[in-house]
């Protein structure tokens, strides 16, 4: 990710001739905008495997819109039961609507630390 400045009469929104400091992505991959501007995301439930046992896990994916209609997917660590999975999948979606990708990442990561039951 990298930034530059623009100026914000590019933007349908603003007319003044200021600078914008915009966040766009050098790799090519989807830039996610202000979640208040996008629609919200969704997210699925899928089976992603099965324990040692033969239990089966299950995974929430969010799926964010971003620009130019470009869908990012965001997972959840598996989980040993369904609900639990569903219940990732909810709170990325609250937590990216309340704090963007900051808060999602930092939220993904405390869920990476919570161990598979």
């Amino acid at each position: 990710m990298g930034y530059k400045w623009v100026p914000t009469s590019s933007f349908a929104t603003e007319t003044s001739s200021r600078l914008c400091f915009v966040q766009f992505c050098l790799s090519g991959g989807v830039v996610i905008g202000n979640p208040a501007e996008t629609e919200p995301p969704t997210y699925e439930v899928e089976q992603v495997g099965r324990k040692h046992n033969g239990d089966p896990t299950y995974q929430a994916v969010l799926n964010i819109k971003g620009q130019g209609g470009r869908i990012r997917s965001l997972r959840a660590p598996p989980r040993a039961n369904e609900d639990d999975a569903k219940d990732d999948g909810e709170e990325m979606k609250d937590c990216f609507m309340k704090h963007g990708m900051p808060g999602l990442r930092e939220l993904q990561q405390k869920q990476r630390r919570s161990r598979i039951s």
